[in-house]
């Protein structure tokens, strides 16, 4: 009976053999948003399939396996994936480096255990594809947007890779025969378990990155949250105000009628723009049915009005659109923020703000137009002007573009003279 089981698991193992492939593509999904033709999915899953079965070797110096590993991961995040190109490479060494350190141990397994090692192995994967499901935040991919959180990620992979690829490139003596007996040169020790038990600390290292991966994630989506959070309660903090301010006014409507009648010519329109004028007319307007939208142009406005910034606003957006909150946040606040700073550089006579807005045939239309102290020259996607130009309207412009690239749309950039035009198209 032990040899009909041991006979059938042995038949059925290059197929059992594809379900961690499944597991780890999965996992890889769940970090990064996978292109949506079919042929991205099956080339997708042919990729990880061949980095969960890669036998690399340790102690024999075969170090091209692990050369091949990272060229097919590197090559599948980049064509297959969608995101920014640091948050890729970053995770591709990441997510390369597990499956390496894994075959890296599981193939120094020995009789009889070694016919069990498709069972470790899918073991393994589905245990960590299970956890990181359950802990990561799905609300965004990829999980990190901070570029300096990416570049700490990246040192923490030291480590494990130079560790997979120190032990692959290591050639010990007796692994490969040269000795037959250790034991007959004193001065020679097997190194084989050592190589072993660096692969497991690489392992762990590397799950460990995973968990700070997380760690950063769920940081990154708490604070967007409590800001979020903070904006709406802003506005209706205005909103109670504005309210308040409006049933003082109403309460006085009648001192102020009378008022008006008893003057004459240019008194009586002072007075009646007084009134027009008044916060209890401006403040709490709402710009449009989209509630974010309405609570970052009520903080933005007033900035425009106390720096003397002529502005015209024409926005025209439903309640319910299908772009996160967070990302229509980012958007308008980095945007305008951009816009209001390149203001602050000329005269008052030459500042002009417009922002268009709407939905129009099935596309989220956004159009925003400022004056400029001077041209900005851009080579490819990168600004080339001066520093300070660079800080004005290089910052949030990064996060802009992931933004529009994750919902594939599109944003674009002229510099006419002395003005700068922003057009973001997204499809919903």
């Amino acid at each position: 009976m032990y040899e009909i089981v041991t006979d059938f698991i042995t038949l059925m193992t290059p197929l059992l053999s594809l379900i961690p492939g499944f597991f780890s593509l999965c996992l890889t999904n769940h970090f990064l948003e996978i292109r949506k033709a079919w042929w991205c999915q099956l080339l997708s899953f042919i990729a990880h399939s061949f980095l969960v079965t890669s036998m690399i070797f340790i102690g024999v110096g075969d170090y091209i396996p692990v050369i091949l590993a990272f060229g097919v991961q590197l090559l599948t995040l980049l064509v297959l994936y969608k995101g920014s190109l640091l948050a890729r490479l970053s995770l591709g060494v990441v997510l390369v480096t597990l499956p390496l350190s894994i075959n890296g141990v599981l193939t120094s397994v020995r009789p009889p255990f070694d016919r069990y090692i498709f069972v470790f192995r899918l073991l393994c994967w589905l245990s960590i594809y299970l956890f990181t499901k359950k802990t990561l935040p799905t609300s965004s991919k990829p999980p990190i947007r901070s570029r300096r959180l990416w570049i700490l990620v990246d040192f923490l992979s030291i480590m494990p890779v130079t560790t997979v690829i120190a032990v692959t490139s290591f050639t010990d003596p007796y692994y490969l025969g040269i000795y037959d007996n250790p034991f007959d040169d004193v001065l020679y020790v097997p190194q084989e378990s050592l190589l072993v038990l660096m692969m497991c600390l690489a392992v762990l290292a590397t799950l460990t990155i995973l968990v700070v991966i997380i760690f950063f994630s769920r940081h990154e989506k708490l604070t967007e949250e409590q800001q979020l959070a903070q904006l709406r309660h802003q506005y209706y903090l205005n909103m109670e105000e504005s309210q308040q301010q409006l049933r003082h006014l109403r309460h006085d409507l009648a001192n102020h009628l009378t008022a008006l009648s008893g003057l004459q010519g240019a008194e009586q329109q002072a007075y009646l723009q007084q009134l027009i004028d008044s916060p209890a007319l401006k403040n709490g307007q709402r710009y449009c049915q989209q509630e974010i939208i309405n609570a970052v142009l009520s903080a933005k406005v007033p900035l425009f009005e106390k720096n003397k910034i002529p502005y015209e606003l024409n926005v025209h957006i439903p309640k319910e659109i299908a772009i996160a909150d967070l990302d229509i946040c980012t958007l308008f606040a980095n945007s305008i923020d951009n816009a209001l700073e390149a203001n602050l550089k000329l005269p008052e006579n030459q500042r002009h703000l417009g922002l268009h807005c709407a939905v129009e045939k099935g596309f989220f239309v956004m159009k925003l137009v400022n004056s400029l102290k001077e041209n900005l020259v851009f080579s490819g996607d990168q600004l080339i002007t001066t520093k300070t130009d660079k800080k004005m309207h290089g910052f949030g412009l990064t996060s802009m573009k992931e933004i529009t690239q994750r919902y594939n749309g599109t944003l674009t950039i002229e510099t006419p003279e002395n003005q700068f035009h922003l057009r973001i198209l997204i499809p919903i």
